[in-house]
């Protein structure tokens, strides 16, 4: 029998550009751009180390940092969406409005069987039900007998 190699780790992103994926890069990109900006604007004076540290450290740890396993960036979106809703909910009581009565169709509605309909109804259920109980009784007979 043929053996096949399994391929492994499947679940790890590719390492395209170094030992960083391309999502990796993307970020330190996107910070690295962002710092050459402050630079482009306030050149080496103090408001360009103020800005450009805290947000190099902060593309370097989004693109590099793991939380429990995963990456900071598949942590970011839930946390934006977490921030922007609402905290407090308010429970309105308003019971009348939300509640909707279903309405029969009216051909249900007005016909109601009679009694001769009930009756044959009743009789053929019964006739049924007693065909199964024969049939389960010559079913159990047929076991019990001994085999010789």
């Amino acid at each position: 029998m043929p053996q096949y190699n399994v391929p492994q780790f499947v679940e790890m992103e590719d390492k395209i550009i170094g030992p960083f994926t391309l999502k990796q890069f993307a970020v330190l990109l996107a910070g690295g751009l962002i710092v050459l900006t402050f630079w482009a604007l306030f050149e080496l004076s103090l408001f360009f180390w103020v800005f450009s540290v805290p947000t190099g450290l902060l593309a370097f740890f989004i693109a590099i940092g793991n939380v429990n396993g995963r990456p900071i960036l598949s942590h970011l979106l839930p946390l934006i969406v977490f921030v922007k809703q609402p905290r407090r909910l308010v429970f309105h009581r308003d019971a009348s409005e939300s509640v909707t009565k279903k309405e029969l169709p009216k051909s249900i509605e007005e016909h109601e069987p009679s009694s001769a309909e009930v009756q044959s109804r009743l009789k053929r259920l019964a006739y049924i039900l007693d065909q199964r109980v024969e049939e389960e009784e010559e079913l159990e007979t047929q076991n019990a007998k001994p085999k010789t």
